[in-house]
């Protein structure tokens, strides 16, 4: 497997959390490819190329007139992304081949994501969001299964419904009612999410917040999919939607790739005990 070698890149897939009866536990990880010592140590690993690890999967839009030939190239929309590859499962001896099997299977459920990380020496770490595609784990045994101590080349894929890979989240404060930070995400917009906590009144583009209380803190998020503008009352819990407030206005806002983003807010107040601050996941259109 390519991910070998001197400059490593580590490919670990780890489990969804899952309910042992006495509360939630984190899935078990695999490293599937990467440094010598530690890939396969769990009994499985990458066997031969993985396809679905660069471009991601895109809609092309046209535009085609009833009156002339040709058409009109209007724009792409990123889709899902689908990862194919072949792995290998093996133990010391049948029963524990079984135990590697069973625990492979267990970790990789259809009704919630585990995660597949990539890690280099050179790059920010990233993963995807996965579960098993509808093929994964479809390979016939040509043996009596009852003898294996090792499957190999067994088809194996996963599918994820965000195109982009995703980074560590990001925190960046605001001081002096301000802040610059570098967005590494290679993603045409990356969506950030901004947290203004009181006492006292904010300003932030279109968007000013009702005069906050020391307990209370206000939330915009500028991900169009999920767009959100809410109170929380930190002590008490309780949240209150603000959107009405907007009075038809739509804020839109994101972050550029890898470029130097600027944030400004307007206070008013005595200040607060914790800085405001915008939040961020980093979004990656390829594995490395």
């Amino acid at each position: 497997m390519s991910f070998t070698g001197g400059d490593h890149v580590w490919t670990i897939y780890q489990g969804p959390p899952r309910d042992t009866g006495e509360g939630l536990v984190n899935g078990d990880r695999f490293f599937l490819g990467g440094h010598r010592l530690y890939q396969a140590r769990e009994g499985v690993e990458f066997a031969r190329g993985i396809s679905g690890l660069l471009r991601e999967l895109s809609d092309y839009r046209y535009d085609t007139s009833s009156e002339q030939p040709g058409s009109t190239f209007v724009g792409s929309v990123a889709n899902k992304r689908e990862i194919n590859s072949s792995i290998n499962i093996f133990g010391d001896n049948p029963a524990d081949f079984r135990f590697k099997l069973r625990r492979w299977q267990d970790n990789n459920p259809e009704d919630s994501s585990g995660r597949l990380w990539f890690l280099t020496s050179d790059g920010e770490p990233r993963y995807l969001p996965v579960r098993p595609n509808s093929s994964a784990g479809l390979s016939s045994v040509d043996m009596d299964p009852t003898i294996h101590s090792k499957l190999e080349g067994v088809e194996w894929g996963w599918i994820c419904d965000d195109p982009y890979f995703s980074g560590y989240i990001s925190r960046n404060e605001f001081t002096n009612n301000s802040v610059t930070f570098y967005n590494p995400s290679t993603a045409k917009a990356v969506y950030p999410r901004v947290y203004l906590p009181g006492p006292g009144q904010y300003t932030i583009g279109e968007i000013t917040t009702p005069v906050l209380t020391a307990d209370e803190i206000v939330r915009v998020d500028y991900n169009p999919l999920h767009e959100t503008y809410i109170k929380l009352n930190m002590v008490t819990g309780e949240t209150k939607n603000l959107w009405y407030t907007l009075e038809g206005k739509r804020p839109k806002f994101y972050l550029k790739p890898q470029t130097k983003n600027t944030v400004g807010i307007s206070y008013t107040g005595i200040g607060a005990d914790m800085a405001p601050y915008v939040e961020f996941t980093p979004k990656f259109r390829s594995w490395i």
